[in-house]
């Protein structure tokens, strides 16, 4: 992503080769909301829309903000425990509860879907 300024172009700086991570995180976030309703993954018309759903928003979303408020860029490697150790807590009964909430909420969608 550059923004343009009246004089020099100013490059997104997470953006840099070291931060192999965010690209890859946010390219697969991108990737599952794409196949949502799109071919070839179709993840809506196979039942699998709503774990998708939930895997972007509990589970990749979380790692990618935390790598993108690391200023060191180093959060995976940290001497503390990995990244998901440390999100572990939050990400795993947050995305059960997410996942079994947009279950419910769409079980009437079932066949309108199909």
């Amino acid at each position: 992503i550059i923004f343009f300024s009246q004089t020099k172009i100013l490059t997104f700086p997470y953006l840099s080769p070291h931060n192999f991570e965010v690209l890859a995180i946010g390219s697969l976030m991108f990737l599952i909301a794409h196949q949502y309703c799109s071919p070839p993954g179709k993840l809506n018309h196979r039942g699998l829309g709503e774990l998708g759903a939930a895997v972007v928003m509990n589970v990749l979303l979380p790692v990618f903000s935390a790598l993108i408020l690391d200023s060191e860029g180093n959060f995976l490697l940290s001497e503390n425990g990995s990244l998901l150790v440390k999100l572990a807590p939050l990400i795993v009964p947050a995305f059960f509860l997410k996942f079994v909430l947009i279950l419910v909420l769409n079980m009437e969608d079932r066949r309108p879907d199909w």
